[in-house]
């Protein structure tokens, strides 16, 4: 589907059938469609330089599935920095969102959650805390508090620039990880952390290493003296010390205790 931006006339182009709004390349627009026209939302905000080895239409496989990017949404974290949350979309029709912080990567996809497994009220999640979703236990790693900042490509929903989410952020069993959305849209994300190379975008490593501005640092719990790895000391805000149970604010690498948490 391709027709006039709403807001400069120039073509918006919808090349997912599963994409409800589409960021005009021209004005920056939020372009969204509507029952019988596309519908201008207002105007998103420059994207943040991240120096991502990902962009609009790479294409890699996830699982022997291959997939495309075809949008990005850049979050502003309330304690400051951004991620961003790759659009990609399968050759059947299924799709995901790859996320990436830290350096990190993981491909989740949403999932309806039933009975038990149902969304949890945010306020009864803390860091620490244990939830069953689906057939497994997952642990809650974080509770914050996201900001869209910028977009681009196309997205599967309808939001409005500024618009805020908060979430969770929780850990499974065999490298699964979660995210429980309670913005405009309440839902939740299941998939696992993935390499560039186990997606098919081993071609990206270069680009992906040289993107990190400091190195991983080998530090020490301050409460116990447990080894940690630091992956990207410049950005960590906090770090959970699996030993002590410590929870641990980072200031470029360093250190500092804040709370022990809680083991339910």
């Amino acid at each position: 589907m391709e027709a006039p931006c709403p807001s400069c006339a120039a073509p918006v182009e919808f090349k997912s059938r599963t994409s409800l709004v589409s960021i005009c390349p021209f004005c920056q627009s939020l372009v969204a469609r509507g029952d019988k026209k596309l519908e201008d939302h207002g105007k998103v905000a420059d994207l943040a330089e991240t120096q991502s080895p990902l962009s609009l239409d790479v294409k890699g496989k996830f699982r022997g599935k291959p997939f495309r990017i075809v949008g990005r949404v850049q979050y502003q974290h309330s304690a400051g920095g951004v991620w961003d949350e790759w659009y990609a979309q399968f050759l059947n029709g299924k799709w995901g969102w790859l996320a990436e912080a830290q350096g990190q990567f993981y491909m989740k996809f949403q999932k309806k959650l039933k009975g038990e497994s149902r969304l949890p009220s945010l306020s009864s999640l803390e860091a620490g805390a244990k939830i069953q979703l689906g057939e497994n236990e997952f642990t809650v790693a974080e509770v914050g508090e996201g900001t869209i900042a910028g977009a681009e490509g196309e997205i599967p929903f309808d939001f409005q620039p500024g618009e805020t989410h908060p979430f969770a952020d929780l850990y499974g069993p065999e490298g699964q990880y979660a995210t429980l959305d309670y913005g405009s849209h309440p839902a939740g994300y299941i998939g696992w952390q993935v390499s560039l190379d186990e997606i098919g975008l081993a071609g990206l490593r270069a680009a992906e290493k040289d993107a990190k501005r400091i190195a991983a640092r080998d530090v020490s719990c301050p409460q116990c003296a447990g080894a940690l790895k630091l992956q990207a000391p410049d950005e960590t805000k906090r770090v959970a010390c699996p030993y002590c149970s410590s929870l641990l604010e980072c200031d470029h690498g360093n250190l500092q205790y804040l709370e022990t948490l809680k083991n339910k």
